[in-house]
C-alpha cells in the first residue's frame, strides 16, 4: 500500500510491489518481474521473457506452454504440449495424464490405471487406492490419509504421517520427527531434542527457546531469549522487537522507533511509514 513516490523509486530499482500502480508495473515487466494481477500490457512482456502469470490471458498462456512453463487452469491446447514435455498439469485431461503417469509424474486425482503404474515406481499418489498405498508403504512412502497396516511400517521406517494414530507417532517421537498435533508425552521428547512442536506446551517450548528455537505465540520468557539471539518473533513485544531492530532484524508489525532503524539499514518493512518507506 505504499505511496506513489515510493513505488516509484522502487521500481527503479526493480523491486515488486503488491498491488503497484500502472506506471512502476511497466518498469518492473521490462525488467522480468512477475506482477500478480498484472495488467495485459506487461503480462505480455512476461510472456515473452517466459515469466508465469496467474489467471493470464489465452495469448501469453499459448507462449507460456511452448516454453514448457506451467499454467494453472490451462486450456487444452497448451496442456497437451505441457504433457508431452513431463510437466504436472492440475486438473489434467485423460490424454495427457496417461502420459504423465508414463514418465513417473504425480497426477493430482489421478485415474486407476495411471496410479498404478505410478504406485509400481514408487510416487506418491493423493487418495490413491488401497493396491498402490500398499506398495507406497512398502517402499517407505509417506501416504496422506493412509491405512493402519501401511501407517505403521511408514512409523517403523521414522516417516512423518498426519494424523497418525498413538502407537506409531510414539516411534515417530522416539526417533526424533515432527508430528502436528502430537500427544504431551512425545512432544515432551521432541523438545528434549530441540524440534519445533505447533501449540507445544509451557515447558517444551522453554527448552526451545534456551536452544534458540522459534516457536508460534511462545511465552514472554522465550521470546526475550530468542530475541537477545536475534530470533524474529510474530507479534513479539516492544522489547525484543527493539534489540531485533538494533540487529536489522526484520519484524511484521514493528513499532516506529525499530522500523526508521531498519529504514537507515535498507530493511524493507511490510506497511511502513512514510518516512522509512521513502528511504526504502
Amino acid at each position: 500500500g505504499s505511496k506513489r513516490q515510493q513505488s516509484s523509486f522502487l521500481a527503479s530499482q526493480g523491486w515488486l510491489v503488491w498491488g503497484s500502480k500502472r506506471q512502476q508495473s511497466s518498469f518492473l515487466a521490462s525488467q522480468g518481474w512477475l506482477v500478480w494481477g498484472s495488467k495485459r500490457q506487461q503480462s505480455s512482456f512476461l510472456a515473452s521473457q517466459g515469466w508465469l502469470v496467474w489467471g493470464s490471458k489465452r495469448q501469453q498462456s499459448s507462449f507460456l506452454a511452448s516454453q514448457g512453463w506451467l499454467v494453472w487452469g490451462s486450456k487444452r491446447q497448451q496442456s497437451s504440449f505441457l504433457a508431452s514435455q513431463g510437466w504436472l498439469v492440475w486438473g489434467s485431461k485423460r490424454q495427457q495424464s496417461s502420459f504423465l503417469a508414463s514418465q513417473g509424474w504425480l497426477v493430482w486425482g489421478s485415474k486407476r490405471q495411471q496410479s498404478s503404474f505410478l504406485a509400481s515406481q514408487g510416487w506418491l499418489v493423493w487418495g490413491s487406492k488401497r493396491q498402490q498405498s500398499s506398495f507406497l508403504a512398502s517402499q517407505g512412502w509417506l501416504v496422506w490419509g493412509s491405512k493402519r497396516q501401511q501407517s505403521s511400517f511408514l512409523a517403523s521406517q521414522g516417516w512423518l504421517v498426519w494424523g497418525s494414530k498413538r502407537q506409531q507417532s510414539s516411534f515417530l517421537a522416539s526417533q526424533g520427527w515432527l508430528v502436528w498435533g502430537s500427544k504431551r508425552q512425545q512432544s515432551s521428547f521432541l523438545a528434549s531434542q530441540g524440534w519445533l512442536v505447533w501449540g507445544s506446551k509451557r515447558q517444551q517450548s522453554s527448552f526451545l527457546a534456551s536452544q534458540g528455537w522459534l516457536v508460534w505465540g511462545s511465552k514472554r520468557q522465550q521470546s526475550s531469549f530468542l530475541a537477545s539471539q536475534g530470533w524474529l518473533v510474530w507479534g513479539s513485544k516492544r522489547q525484543q522487537s527493539s534489540f531485533l531492530a538494533s540487529q536489522g532484524w526484520l519484524v511484521w508489525g514493528s513499532k516506529r522507533q525499530q522500523s526508521s532503524f531498519l529504514a537507515s539499514q535498507g530493511w524493507l518493512v511490510w506497511g511502513s511509514k512514510r518516512q522509512q518507506s521513502s528511504f526504502l
